[in-house]
């Protein structure tokens, strides 16, 4: 019965789309929603998956947006030979999931760190899961030890062997080692000018949320988003200032970030005083803003919302009263955001806003000005947005796009009135 089953199987996977081909994961689709995706269903299929692909995955096993992925099926399973042992499974403990965790969530709280441990966990809790593979409130798992395994060592995959450094290339050193060449490939923004703004910083860290015992504070979550944006900006030819520096912190890939109070303004030290922290970082806009050529510029103030606990937001941008430009571009990315959460979350649904408000960084920088809330620190569900670094990547992302969207409508309508100003002319 059981090669019958087989069998069967593996004749409806051969014979569909995903059989033998390769699969580009969508932007934002995290290893489980893909697994979902290609028919990746059972634990032989994910082990031959990341065999056949090694070299082409990231931090924690992550996907890569833009390589495409080789999708067994069935009947190539049992030619493969396993380089990971499991011994006598031990149990560490039983733990029920939070409210409205998630997969990644849970392992986060529960020390699955490893792709072998997580691989463990979902074989001795077989039947215990919802749909693709997720928690069930009130069912309590049981939390296999690191002892468990032992791991063979593989040979490095000729894969992942970096690329060569490219001429195109731009160094920048606030990234950290592991992400300041940035290679340009695009000139979608080229001649746009951003000035980028993470919120509070130095004395001040901002909201403080609470994710598993470990707190989560604005600042940090704030800075590593505002460094993905301006990389993704910079990946297309936009000349990008960072207004808030951290000469050690650079794009971090870890669920949670130590705190510091070492950001600067630009080199200069960040007051404790709310008015003169504020007036600093827009006096810093508008010297740079009066240097650069005249163009588009865009500033760009990142935060994270603090609200009751039970409260989940989307994002949400401000403009300033009366800036045309502003609403503009906020409406941009906003729409941009709404076609990202259908396309990649099509039955969540998306209820962020934009609106005009007179905060004191909108009202006093010159360029056309937008700020940002992330979602609410406090909530479990949006703190999912900041823990996990392929999130963050994708927002900063999605917002990046979103400023491309708007720069092409700008570049219109100048376009519109040039040619109209030459038929005045003409006549």
């Amino acid at each position: 019965m059981k090669r019958l089953i087989s069998a069967i199987f593996a004749l409806w996977f051969t014979a569909s789309s995903f059989a033998q081909t390769k699969v580009y994961p969508l932007e934002g689709e995290g290893l489980w929603a893909f697994y979902a995706r290609v028919g990746l269903n059972t634990k032989e299929l994910r082990e031959q998956f990341f065999a056949i692909n090694k070299g082409k995955f990231g931090k924690d096993s992550s996907l890569l947006t833009g390589v495409a992925y080789k999708i067994p099926h069935a009947g190539d399973v049992s030619t493969v030979d396993s380089t990971k042992k499991i011994k006598k499974v031990t149990v560490k403990e039983h733990v029920c999931p939070l409210e409205g965790e998630g997969l990644w969530a849970f392992y986060a709280r529960v020390g699955l760190n490893t792709k072998d441990l997580r691989d463990v966990f979902l074989d001795v809790n077989q039947g215990r899961f919802g749909k693709d593979a997720s928690l069930l409130t009130g069912v309590y798992y049981k939390i296999p030890t690191i002892d468990d395994i032992e791991t063979e060592s593989a040979p490095v995959a000729k894969d992942q062997v970096p690329m060569k450094p490219q001429k195109s290339d731009v160094i920048e050193k606030l990234f950290g080692k592991d992400y300041e060449r940035v290679p340009v490939t695009s000139k979608e923004l080229d001649g746009a000018v951003f000035y980028l703004v993470s919120g509070h910083g130095g004395p001040d860290p901002g909201a403080i949320g609470n994710f598993a015992g470990h707190e989560l504070h604005e600042d940090e979550y704030a800075y590593d988003v505002i460094l993905r944006l301006g990389r993704q900006l910079m990946m297309r030819g936009a000349k990008v200032h960072f207004i808030i520096q951290d000469n050690v912190d650079g794009i971090r890939d870890d669920q949670f970030l130590q705190t510091s109070r070492r950001e600067t303004c630009m080199g200069s030290p960040i007051p404790l005083d709310q008015v003169k922290r504020l007036k600093q970082r827009c006096e810093k806009i508008n010297a740079l803003y009066k240097k650069d050529n005249k163009g588009y510029r865009r500033a760009v103030f990142i935060h994270l919302d603090s609200r009751s606990e039970r409260k989940r937001i989307d994002i949400f941008l401000y403009h300033a009263r009366g800036s045309k430009q502003g609403k503009m571009t906020a409406e941009s990315i906003r729409t941009t955001l709404e076609d990202k959460y259908a396309q990649h979350q099509p039955n969540r649904g998306f209820e962020g806003t934009v609106s005009r408000r007179d905060l004191f960084v909108l009202t006093e920088t010159n360029p056309p000005s937008i700020f940002f809330e992330l979602g609410n620190i406090q909530n479990l569900q949006d703190q999912q947005r900041f823990i996990r670094t392929s999130n963050r990547e994708a927002m900063a992302k999605w917002i990046a796009e979103g400023f491309v969207k708007d720069y092409k409508i700008q570049k219109q309508i100048e376009k519109n009135e040039k040619e109209r100003e030459s038929k005045k002319k003409k006549k």
